[in-house]
């Protein structure tokens, strides 16, 4: 008699091991440095970080500046995205920060921000080495810069539905000589004053004939060539006309004279003469501020 014994096979194929984990070790390592050291800058400096990568990407990835906290906001600085290229390795790249001089008196900002891949490029991101390092900056302060050569002026108002031109008309030896103007539907408003000439400014509003609030009220912001600033405020009822010319024109408002070579609101009157160290400056504020 013979004896056969049939063994039972499993068709069950699953595998009870774990799968190898893929090392990052070999990915590209990516370093971003600066040289700078301090914690201020002034504007119309630039900031200069090297990005440094050591192998070859396989795929691009961008970098930008990502501001974290501070209150400059994205006129304060100057910095676009960069695209790190695939297959260069060995490399380093040049990425700026530029913090322009925007003309317009202003305290101190601050802002912290990091330079690291972009939200674009974050799925590329996970392709560097988890110890790459990138840039980072802390409560950086900013500090103002005033035109050296002349007087700043930069005029705010409460309703930015109204478009208020701004203008800084000139007047040397009692005469009418021109005037500077800022007409850019954007706020603020600046003027530099740069002729160097010893006269009169009047600062001045041309107010727009559909003002949606007749009441205007409005700051002005002097800078000086030796770096400190002062404000001026006001307001002025627009619709309260006080007095015309022949042709019915307003020629004055609520005590205020209009200008009589251009019919506009002044509202400062600047005196500059030549004095020991260069050019000086006296400031009226011509506004009769009203409750």
């Amino acid at each position: 008699m013979f004896l056969v014994v049939v063994g039972l096979s499993s068709c069950d194929n699953t595998h009870t091991g774990t799968e190898e984990t893929i090392s990052t070790d070999n990915y590209p390592t990516v370093n971003i440095t600066s040289d700078f050291q301090g914690n201020s800058v002034t504007e119309g400096d630039t900031l200069i970080y090297h990005i440094a990568i050591d192998k070859p990407l396989e795929k691009p990835v961008v970098f930008g500046l990502k501001q974290t906290g501070g209150d400059a906001d994205e006129d304060d600085y100057i910095a676009g995205d960069f695209t790190l290229p695939a297959y260069e390795g060995d490399t380093t790249f040049t990425y700026k920060v530029v913090f322009p001089v925007d003309n317009v008196p202003e305290e101190s900002e601050t802002i912290s921000y990091t330079i690291e891949p972009t939200a674009a490029s974050v799925g590329t991101r996970y392709s560097l080495n988890p110890n790459s390092s990138f840039a980072s900056e802390e409560d950086l302060t900013i500090e103002n810069y005033n035109n050296p050569n002349g007087l700043s002026t930069a005029l705010y108002w409460d309703n930015p539905e109204d478009d208020l031109d701004y203008y800084g008309l000139v007047y040397v030896g009692g005469g009418f000589l021109g005037y500077e103007e800022a007409a850019t539907d954007e706020m603020p408003e600046v003027i530099l004053e740069v002729n160097g000439l010893e006269g009169v400014w009047y600062y001045a509003i041309d107010l727009p004939d559909d003002l949606g609030q007749s009441v205007v009220n409005y700051t002005i912001a002097v800078g000086y060539p030796d770096q400190t600033n002062e404000t001026y405020e006001g307001s002025f009822d627009a619709s309260n006309i006080t007095e015309t010319d022949a042709d019915g024109d307003p020629t004055e408002i609520d005590g205020l004279t209009l200008d009589p070579n251009t019919g506009m609101v002044r509202i400062l009157k600047v005196i500059s003469s030549e004095g020991a160290d260069g050019m000086e400056y006296s400031v009226d504020n011509l506004n009769p501020d009203i409750e």
